[in-house]
């Protein structure tokens, strides 16, 4: 089940002109955004620590570091988007 949602996070970070990538960010919208991805990956994180190998703690950590960078940057590109729309 963790190889599905870590495919379709691949498939969202894929170009626009990839029939595949259209596909998942038209059915699981929020993949298409910095904030959605974000808390998709802490969903992804908190699935590989399941067993509590040393190895999937480790990628636990990793993946939190990856997680909190998408939602600082998600947050600031909503700020500019809302900034953006308030200025017109």
């Amino acid at each position: 089940m963790q190889l599905f949602f870590t495919v379709l996070l691949g498939l969202s970070l894929m170009p626009l002109d990839n029939k595949y990538s259209v596909w998942t960010r038209v059915f699981f919208n929020f993949l298409d955004y910095y904030v959605g991805r974000g808390v998709y990956i802490l969903f992804i994180a908190v699935l590989s620590i399941e067993n509590g190998s040393a190895f999937e703690i480790i990628f636990f950590f990793v993946l939190i570091g990856i997680a909190v960078v998408d939602l600082v940057v998600g947050v600031q590109e909503w700020k500019d988007r809302k900034e953006a729309m308030e200025g017109n």
